[in-house]
């Protein structure tokens, strides 16, 4: 039985400058999201790996934009769409597709991202009481609340909390 290889690429031969820009764009999209988090790029990891992504991007065999494209939607697939198969799962996808998009939108000064940023903080609102309610529904089959679990944490805590 002849042996069958799945190529990186669409069926194209991957060299090693096009799997090194591949694995600089997942370290300058890592560390843009780190940035994010942290608040700072003091290292300036950021612009490290945006000349690796360059300098590697030049020599590739694929161009530099198809492999954003195709990274975006491998990790877009990977992140948000596969997975266990259960509600909890997909509650969670939907909080951090929702919670990406707001900040995106957060970020954007065009005219109409405001109306965007609106509409895209009321899909995490939406997505977060999905959530909720899904983890109720979950922690009742099983005898228990999950809201009243969670509303004897909050006991104690003082309105400015």
């Amino acid at each position: 039985m002849p042996e069958l290889t799945v190529i990186e690429g669409g069926g194209r031969p991957v060299d090693e400058k096009t799997s090194l820009t591949r694995q600089a764009f997942d370290d300058l999209l890592m560390e843009v999201l780190r940035a994010l988090g942290r608040g700072d790029d003091h290292e300036f990891r950021i612009l490290r790996a945006m000349e690796r992504f360059i300098n590697n991007g030049a020599e590739a065999s694929i161009p530099a934009g198809e492999i954003i494209r195709d990274r975006l939607t491998e990790i877009h697939e990977t992140l948000l769409r596969q997975g266990p198969d259960n509600s909890s799962t997909e509650d969670s996808k939907a909080i951090i597709e929702a919670g990406l998009q707001v900040l995106a939108e957060s970020i954007a000064d065009d005219r109409a991202s405001r109306g965007r940023k609106s509409q895209r903080a009321n899909a995490l609102r939406e997505a977060i009481e999905s959530y909720v309610i899904a983890r109720e529904r979950r922690s009742r089959t099983h005898g228990w609340s999950y809201l009243q679990s969670l509303s004897k944490r909050m006991d104690g805590m003082k309105p400015s909390d």
